[in-house]
């Protein structure tokens, strides 16, 4: 009889446990950060093109920073010039978040940045460059500038803490450590990994048809970089409307205020607009 009790203690821890199921893990180097209001955001670690995506947690895009200063991708085999002086290379974003390091409702994004200051003409080299850490404002400007500082790996663990009811920065530097007094507020914490499981969306076991939420995946065209993914009932009416990007390649839609039926949705770029597909929602 305790035989028998053990097994089906084991049957049900099992079965407990395998309603934990993994939804995606990304391998490639994405960051989180979150809203005063708890709501996560995600964002590419590396900065290209002199931008930053801003993405919701259901992987729609939140907003882009287009920064005021140009960013180049580095290459060892690349050729630098004069007109170079003044660029950052290995730009790499750390946290976003909002009402932390102003008091607007614009997202801000910490940064951990080097600077061209000097080029070896004859051998088209960087010569000479600085380290920086930098608070990018939301209209891409930068709202602080610290020369020779250094963010660790982990930000919200080593370089953002709560001093009382105070939140401080504090920064690494070639002779030890300098802290900085925030204006802001950060409501909660959420650990940086570039392994990120995406622990915030529900998963369906049965996305079509649809109950609470359904998962469309996206592919944009060939040179497109974002795009509005457009619902419609089956009267034509336009039901939602989420801007994607290419940092991800499905976006979560939440069916709950839907009503039962079928629905369509469009992929709608500045070119054309071409049909993706269809899914149906059950009550």
């Amino acid at each position: 009889m305790k035989k028998q009790l053990s097994i089906l203690l084991l049957i049900s821890s099992l079965t407990s446990y395998s309603q934990i199921l993994l939804e995606k893990e990304y391998v490639t180097r994405k960051n989180i950060g979150e809203l005063e209001n708890g709501l996560v955001i995600y964002f590419d670690k590396n900065i290209k093109n002199d931008k930053i995506e801003i993405y919701a947690g259901d992987h729609s895009l939140k907003t882009t920073i287009t920064l005021k200063q140009t960013v180049i991708e580095y290459d060892e085999k690349r050729k630098y010039v004069i007109e170079d002086i003044g660029k950052f290379i290995y730009a790499y974003s750390s946290f976003a978040t909002d009402h932390l390091f102003d008091a607007d409702d614009g997202v801000e994004v910490l940064c951990q940045m080097t600077r061209i200051l000097s080029i070896d003409t004859v051998s088209n080299r960087i010569s000479k460059s600085e380290e920086l850490v930098v608070i990018i404002d939301d209209n891409g400007s930068l709202m602080f500038e610290k020369k020779d500082c250094y963010l660790d790996e982990y930000v919200l663990e080593n370089n953002i803490f709560l001093d009382g009811e105070i939140y401080k920065l504090r920064l690494n530097t070639a002779t030890g450590t300098a802290i900085y007094k925030l204006p802001g507020v950060l409501n909660s914490t959420v650990s940086i990994d570039d392994k990120l499981i995406e622990k915030q969306l529900k998963p369906s076991a049965f996305p079509n048809p649809a109950i609470e939420y359904t998962k469309i995946a996206y592919k944009l065209p060939v040179g497109v970089d974002q795009a509005d993914l457009v619902i419609y009932d089956a009267t034509g009416k336009e039901i939602q409307r989420s801007k994607v990007g290419s940092m991800f390649n499905d976006i979560l839609v939440n069916t709950t205020s839907f009503q039962q039926g079928t629905y369509i949705y469009h992929l709608v770029t500045n070119e054309s607009s071409s049909l993706q597909g269809k899914f149906v929602v059950m009550k």
